[in-house]
């Protein structure tokens, strides 16, 4: 089963495995069609000052995310560096997690934790602390795919004690899933049906039948 993009520039979407690879937090988008880029482009070109020029990279790259991993990578970089000269806090913290999202599109699992790992480091200074639940599960979705099952695990946990802390019922939900997953990988199918459960019984009790029919 594939994985999600937590990535989710969310504001946080954290999806579950089924939906997506990454959990990132602005706002999760589908690749563009080629005109709309074209004229992103343009406004890029065209843009005066370095404000308009962040606006521009950071719509450039969620225009690519889905699409182009090189060249999101290229926008989230410069977006970084825009954000840090004008002092724009939070966006170049932010950019930190668009960076390593592009990483794991890419398959380079170093630099995507290295990124994502920042990223937490940052958070709390920029008052992002409730956004790190996303990059604790990308780190894990990471060490899932390197076959480092126990990181793996204590990850996702690490995103569900915030997602509870915060009284997010749908990020719980998904991180029981994503849980799943992980024991039925190690070959512990009875574990991993009990966190299957768990969250499908979250679904329930929120009345989110589009929840429960994507998890099944």
């Amino acid at each position: 089963c594939a994985g999600y993009l937590s990535c989710s520039t969310r504001v946080m979407v954290d999806l579950p495995r089924g939906a997506f690879l990454l959990a990132f937090l602005l706002t999760l988008s589908a690749a563009r069609p080629q005109p709309q880029v074209d004229s992103l482009l343009q406004r890029l070109t065209l843009a005066t000052n370095d404000t308009a020029r962040l606006k521009a990279h950071l719509a450039l790259y969620l225009s690519y995310e889905r699409s182009d991993a090189v060249k999101s990578l290229h926008h989230a970089e410069r977006y970084k560096a825009l954000a840090t000269r004008l002092g724009e806090v939070k966006a170049s913290v932010e950019a930190e997690n668009m960076i390593g999202s592009a990483y794991f599109s890419l398959s380079m699992y170093p630099a995507a934790l290295a990124h994502f790992q920042r990223y937490i480091a940052l958070s709390d200074s920029a008052g992002l602390e409730r956004r790190i639940a996303s990059a604790w599960t990308n780190i894990a979705l990471i060490h899932e795919e390197l076959g480092d099952y126990d990181e793996a695990i204590a990850g996702h946990h690490r995103s569900l004690e915030i997602k509870e802390r915060f009284r997010d019922p749908k990020g719980v939900s998904h991180s029981y899933h994503n849980l799943g997953y992980v024991y039925n990988a190690m070959g512990d199918a009875d574990k991993g049906m009990e966190h299957f459960v768990r969250g499908l019984g979250i679904r329930r009790a929120m009345g989110d039948t589009s929840g429960i029919m994507s998890s099944m």
